[in-house]
C-alpha cells in the first residue's frame, strides 16, 4: 500500500510525513512521522494519495500517541550535546473524504481552498503552539533545577 499526503508549494501548509504506516482504515490512519500542527488545531482539509487515488480530505482529528524522535550526537571541542532536527511521534488521524479527485480540475480546486483555508488554521495553531512551548520551558526549568552539576563540574576543571 501506497500513501502520502500530497505536498503543496506554499510555505504556510503544514502536512503529515508517514515514515511508517502503522494502521490505516477508510477513516484513520496511524503512523510514525510527524505532523507539526498542534493536536488541537483540526480540523485541516489535505489531499490524501493511496494507490494513485487521490483524496480531499478533512482530519478532524489528531492524536500525539507517544514520541519516536531518534536523537543525534553532536561533539565539538570534547562537548557532546544531543539533537533532534525532526521530531517524530506515532500519530493517529481520524478523516473523512469530501470527495475523489478524478481530474485535474478537481485536483486544482481542492488545493486553492486548502490555501484559503489554511490562514485560519495557522491562527488557530499558533497559541495552541505557545501554550505547548511555554509549557515545556516550564518543565524543563524545574528540571534543570533538579539536576546534580557535580559531575560536569568535576569534568570542566580538569
Amino acid at each position: 500500500m501506497y500513501i502520502y499526503f500530497l505536498h503543496l508549494w506554499d510555505y504556510r501548509i503544514t502536512n503529515p510525513f508517514i515514515r511508517t504506516i502503522k494502521s490505516f482504515t477508510s477513516d484513520t490512519i496511524s503512523f510514525d512521522g510527524y505532523f507539526y500542527l498542534e493536536d488541537d488545531t483540526m480540523p485541516v482539509e489535505r489531499i490524501l494519495i493511496k494507490d494513485n487515488t487521490w483524496q480531499h480530505i478533512e482530519i478532524y482529528e489528531k492524536k500525539t500517541v507517544c514520541d519516536t524522535s531518534t536523537q543525534h550526537t553532536a561533539r565539538s571541542n570534547d562537548e557532546s550535546d544531543d539533537i533532534c532536527f525532526f521530531p517524530t511521534a506515532i500519530i493517529q488521524l481520524k478523516y473523512r473524504v469530501i470527495k475523489l479527485l478524478d481530474t485535474s480540475e478537481e485536483s486544482e480546486r481542492a488545493k486553492e481552498r486548502i490555501g484559503v483555508l489554511e490562514d485560519a488554521v495557522q491562527t488557530r495553531d499558533q497559541p495552541l503552539r505557545i501554550k505547548r512551548l511555554e509549557h515545556e520551558q516550564k518543565e524543563m526549568i524545574e528540571h534543570c533545577r533538579t539536576m546534580d552539576y557535580t559531575g560536569w563540574f568535576t569534568n570542566t576543571k580538569k
